[in-house]
């Protein structure tokens, strides 16, 4: 027993000393990335392929004297150089767990992101659930720029998508759902899109992309007419226009939104034109309305559902033109012409130039329930 002693003591020592040579982290030498922006600088000889590369990163120790955030920021062709370019620049050492936002610039996002999100997704530091966005206009200028009352922008913005996320106002996509989405030939990604408004930032609407190209808008107003195509909805709020009652384009907000969305391929033989009929039952009540119906009539409420249903079927037309005038399947029908084929048949099948024939049947039913009522 008392042979064994000292062995013990030698290996406690050598733990204890080893233990120390690793690489430490330090929390009060620690700079956590919380948003990172990328945008692409303006075609120039000396310029080519460079992106504009932005980061805020908290600063706890200035918390009540004044700004307490770092932006930092440098010119580099790819996210790797550009984080160790950064790194120069601050008496912190980066690190990305903590990261929670990447905004891509307008241009950068029109030219394809792959290259950044891929960078990100070898990264086992970076989590899947980073959120991404779209800024109308510079990323870098945006998340720069203090918006008070709101010590950190990057912050400020997070909550702000947060919370229009849990009212379904718009969709919340993080990393791994634009990568799932990207890499499905059934489906193109969406991310919100947000803009400095001067003193604020506001949502913009929803960005279309074409695989990993950003090509079209759909705007804040019809975003979750937008939501209701792509999906089931929960919660929202939807202001419609009950055009050719009582009054021109009478303007009411149907709330507490349940919708539910159903596909069914009416087409699928790939020699000839493709169809589905894209069914959505929308329940609700009216929270606003200021014209003559009286919701205690069965035949006016009747009529206001008739009403707001050839509503929403008109700006679901719209969203729909739009997103195959860009190529862009941003609610997924390809997947249901995929699972309606055989394996062959779809991989023979030039789905891109299908999408653009393709016989789109809307059906929109809503149903107006208790809980509000017209107001005479």
């Amino acid at each position: 027993m008392h042979n064994r002693l000292p062995i013990a003591v030698i290996m406690l020592c050598a733990v204890i000393f080893l233990s120390g040579c690793g690489e430490q982290n330090i929390l009060e030498r620690l700079g956590f990335t919380h948003s990172v922006t990328f945008d692409q600088l303006p075609d120039k000889t000396d310029m080519d392929n460079k992106l504009l590369i932005g980061i805020s990163v908290p600063r706890y120790e200035s918390m009540g004297k004044g700004s307490n955030r770092e932006f930092l920021s440098t010119v580099a062709e790819s996210g790797k150089e550009g984080k160790q370019k950064l790194s120069r620049q601050t008496e912190f050492k980066l690190v990305s767990g903590q990261m929670r936002n990447v905004f891509w610039g307008q241009d950068l996002a029109k030219n394809g992101v792959w290259d950044q999100l891929n960078a990100f997704l070898n990264d086992s530091t970076i989590s899947p659930r980073v959120k991404v966005s779209v800024v109308s206009g510079s990323a870098h200028d945006l998340l720069m720029k203090d918006f008070p009352p709101h010590s950190r922008t990057g912050q400020y913005i997070d909550r702000m998508l947060e919370k229009e996320s849990n009212s379904q106002t718009v969709v919340n996509v993080n990393l791994f759902e634009f990568t799932r989405d990207y890499w499905d030939d059934g489906i193109d990604p969406i991310t919100p899109l947000i803009k400095d408004n001067g003193k604020e930032v506001v949502i913009d609407g929803i960005a279309l992309f074409d695989d990993d190209r950003y090509v079209a808008r759909v705007p804040p107003e019809l975003a979750l007419i937008l939501t209701c195509l792509r999906g089931n909805v929960s919660q929202g709020d939807l202001k419609v226009k009950l055009s050719g009652l009582s009054h021109s384009d009478e303007p009411a907000i149907l709330g507490s939104i349940k919708s539910k969305r159903s596909v069914k391929v009416t087409a699928s033989n790939p020699a000839s034109p493709l169809a589905v009929t894209l069914t959505i039952k929308i329940k609700g009540f009216i929270q606003e309305y200021n014209g003559d119906l009286n919701t205690d009539a069965d035949k006016d409420r009747k009529k206001a559902e008739r009403h707001i249903e050839r509503y929403i079927e008109q700006e679901a037309e719209k969203i729909i033109k739009t997103m195959k005038k860009h190529n862009a399947d941003s609610i997924g029908l390809g997947k249901y012409i995929r699972n309606s084929m055989s394996y062959d048949q779809w991989k023979n099948l030039n789905w891109k130039e299908a999408y653009t024939d393709l016989k789109i049947n809307l059906n929109v039913k809503v149903n107006i329930v208790g809980g509000g009522k017209f107001l005479n």
